[in-house]
């Protein structure tokens, strides 16, 4: 419906009237331009002579369009491979937290307040995966936001790569070596805060409740050294610029 010509606003929120009709005017632009993404697609194909690859469209909110569909893995699925993990294996919300961090992944916002985990310029330019964009199929009302939202994939051939520059591995060895769990919390938060608090636990050995009480002791430590470094440099100002 969204992707016939002869289809009004007007005529696609009266339809859609159980709708929030800010919603539907949004996925209403979105057709539009999608419709003349296709338009100029067979435009270019016609004109292209053959032989001559396709290039990549990426379009206004960088989500990739292949010229053709490439099949990717979610995160979810990489999570669950156990060729790919050695001893522990990380949950999906360990891997997509590790995947922002090492730059595979970011937050963005997408349509009205919906922030959305998406490949990043680095995955998409490198090769290593793209952001899916199921709009086509699926809409918010018959298949819920979690099917009609773009999500990132990444390719099967880079999947080591990835994997390896995570560094998941690597933390839970340093976790598994003899010590004090104080030291290994400590550790962990420093350096590998951004991680889910029971996934902290899990792996330093403390609960949940200690994980959390550490972490808002090293915030409150770190906002009273910002603050009396800032006093330092104040009072360092006074004595040398003897201000009146």
């Amino acid at each position: 419906m969204l992707l016939d010509s002869s289809v009004t606003l007007s005529d696609v929120q009266d339809r859609l009237y159980r709708d929030d009709p800010a919603i539907v005017a949004e996925f209403y632009s979105e057709a539009v331009e999608a419709r003349e993404r296709i338009l100029l697609g067979r435009l270019d194909h016609a004109a292209q002579p053959s032989g001559t690859p396709k290039a990549l469209n990426v379009s206004r909110k960088g989500i990739l369009k292949p010229g053709k569909t490439r099949i990717g893995l979610t995160v979810s699925e990489i999570a669950a491979r156990p060729d790919l993990w050695v001893d522990q294996p990380p949950s999906d919300e360990d891997l997509r937290r590790l995947l922002i961090h090492a730059g595979w992944l970011a937050t963005r916002p997408h349509g009205r307040n919906q922030p959305r985990t998406l490949a990043t310029e680095k995955t998409i330019q490198g090769g290593y995966g793209h952001n899916v964009d199921p709009s086509s199929k699926h809409s918010i009302r018959l298949s819920g936001a979690s099917r009609s939202f773009p999500f990132p994939v990444f390719y099967e051939d880079r999947l080591t790569e990835i994997v390896a520059s995570v560094g998941w591995q690597s933390i839970v060895a340093a976790c598994s070596l003899p010590g004090k769990q104080r030291d290994r919390l400590h550790w962990l938060l420093t350096n590998h805060g951004y991680l889910p608090n029971q996934t902290l636990a899990d792996l330093s050995g403390a609960g949940e409740a200690t994980v959390k009480r550490h972490r808002a002791k090293l915030a409150k430590e770190d906002t009273r050294g910002s603050c009396g470094l800032l006093m330092g440099d104040q009072r360092l100002f006074f004595v040398i610029g003897q201000p009146p």
